[in-house]
C-alpha cells in the first residue's frame, strides 16, 4: 500500500492539465475580458497632446460635460475587465507551471504579469485622474500643460505593461514548446500567435511612442488571449492538453 502512495504522487505533481472547470473559468474570463476591455478604451476620448492645436483641443475636452459625466462609468468598467483578466491570467500562470514544473518559465510568466499588471494600473491612474477631478470638483482649473504631462505619464505605464504582457505570453510559449516536446498537445496556433505576440515587442521598443505600432502589436497579443481562450473553452475534457 505505501509502494503504491509513492508511485501515485509523483503522477498527481507532474500533471498537465487544468480541470475542466478551471478550462472554462479561464477562458470564459479571457473572452469577456477582452470585450469589456474593448468596450472600456471607447472612453478614452482626449485628444493627441502633441498637436499643433493641443492646448485648445485639451481646453475644449476639459470644459465638454461628458468628460466628467462618463468618468466614473469608465472607472467602473475598467476594474471590470482588470478582474475577469486576472482570473485569465491566473488560470495562464498556474498552466504554465505545469507545462514546465522544472523550469524557469513559470518564475518568468509570474513575474511579467505582475509588472503588467502594476503598468496597466499607472497608466489607468494617469489617463483617468484628470476627468475625475473634473467629476468631483468641476470649479478647479486643471492647465493643459498638466493633462500633457499626465498623458506621457500614461503611455510611458502603458507601454512599459505591454511589454510586460509581451514578456509573458513569450515565456508561456517557450514553456508551451517544451510541454509539446514532451507529448503535450499544445496547439500549434496557440503557440504560433504566441511567437509572433512575444516578437512585437521589438517594434514597440524601437518605436514606444507611435501610435501605429502600438496599436498593432496590441492587437496581436488581445489575439493570443483570445485564441487561448476559446481553445481552453472548447477542448475536451482529457487528461492532457
Amino acid at each position: 500500500m505505501t509502494s503504491g502512495l509513492i508511485r501515485a504522487h509523483p503522477a498527481a505533481m507532474t500533471s498537465t492539465d487544468l480541470g475542466r472547470g478551471a478550462r472554462l473559468t479561464t477562458g470564459i474570463a479571457g473572452l469577456v475580458g477582452v470585450v469589456v476591455l474593448g468596450y472600456f478604451i471607447t472612453f478614452a476620448t482626449l485628444p493627441d497632446v502633441t498637436a499643433s492645436d493641443a492646448p485648445g483641443a485639451i481646453t475644449a475636452w476639459l470644459a465638454d460635460p461628458a468628460t466628467a459625466s462618463t468618468a466614473l462609468t469608465a472607472l467602473a468598467v475598467g476594474a471590470l475587465s482588470y478582474v475577469l483578466l486576472l482570473v485569465f491570467l491566473g488560470g495562464i500562470r498556474r498552466l504554465v507551471g505545469m507545462w514546465d514544473p522544472d523550469g524557469i518559465w513559470p518564475s518568468v510568466t509570474g513575474l511579467a504579469l505582475v509588472l503588467f499588471l502594476a503598468g496597466a494600473l499607472v497608466s489607468d491612474a494617469f489617463a483617468w485622474a484628470v476627468p475625475l477631478t473634473r467629476r468631483t470638483a468641476p470649479a478647479m482649473t486643471v492647465p493643459p500643460e498638466l493633462v500633457a504631462l499626465l498623458d506621457r505619464g500614461w503611455l510611458v505605464a502603458l507601454v512599459e505593461a505591454q511589454l510586460a504582457l509581451g514578456v509573458a505570453i513569450g515565456a508561456a510559449t517557450m514553456a508551451g514548446l517544451a510541454a509539446r516536446r514532451r507529448g503535450v498537445q499544445v496547439p500549434r496556433i496557440v503557440l504560433g500567435l504566441g511567437a509572433v505576440a512575444a516578437f512585437a515587442v521589438v517594434p514597440l521598443i524601437l518605436m514606444p511612442d507611435t501610435s501605429a505600432v502600438f496599436l498593432a502589436t496590441n492587437q496581436l497579443r488581445l489575439l493570443w488571449i483570445v485564441a487561448v481562450s476559446i481553445w481552453l473553452v472548447a477542448r475536451p475534457g482529457a487528461r492532457t492538453l
